[in-house]
């Protein structure tokens, strides 16, 4: 599999299979990142504020934008969709990760968690509304893209010259054939 093509060149098509296994990786690479973004959260302080968090969140975004939007595009070209597909997938989870870095979508609030206490985010109805939109387009995305066979390629007809009528369908002559 030729990574280079899969989660950065945005032309061409590829399969359910392959979306699969790119979509794969890129949860791996998903949880790698967000093991060092978290860390890198921790050393300066940064899951402290709702702020913060979504500094993280929209980190980790801009990292792995170009792989996702190379592997969907792709996908989306096989199933004979537009790249204003992806947007409606995408833009539902970024407005979710702004509205938390904006303070809108829920606050910090002290939870106990095994006799310790640490900070929770917690979600206002803004938070959960635009997150169960975000859900909803993710899934469509997954339906859409994961299972959803691909469609035939579209391929611009030759211009050729008109057949004449006198032979359309008359026994004994020859099929027309354009000139050279």
């Amino acid at each position: 599999m030729d990574f280079r093509f899969l989660y950065l060149d945005t032309q061409g098509r590829i399969g359910r299979k392959a979306w699969w296994l790119g979509s794969a990786g890129l949860v791996v690479i998903w949880i790698v990142v967000g093991f060092v973004v978290g860390a890198f959260g921790l050393i300066f302080g940064l899951q402290r504020s709702a702020l913060g968090l979504g500094v993280m969140q929209l980190l980790i975004t801009v990292i792995l934008f170009r792989p996702v939007y190379a592997l969907s595009l792709k996908r989306l070209h096989d199933r004979n969709r537009s790249e204003r597909f992806f947007w409606m997938f995408f833009t539902p989870s970024f407005v979710v990760i702004v509205l938390a870095m904006l303070g809108l979508s829920g606050t910090l609030v002290e939870a106990e968690i095994l006799g310790q206490s640490v900070k929770a985010f917690k979600a206002n109805a803004l938070g959960r509304a635009a997150s169960l939109i975000a859900l909803i387009a993710v899934l469509w995305a997954v339906y859409e893209l994961g299972f959803r066979k691909g469609g035939a390629a579209r391929a611009a007809a030759p211009v050729s010259e008109p057949v004449p009528a006198a032979t359309i369908d008359k026994p004994g002559v020859p099929p027309y054939e354009p000139p050279l």
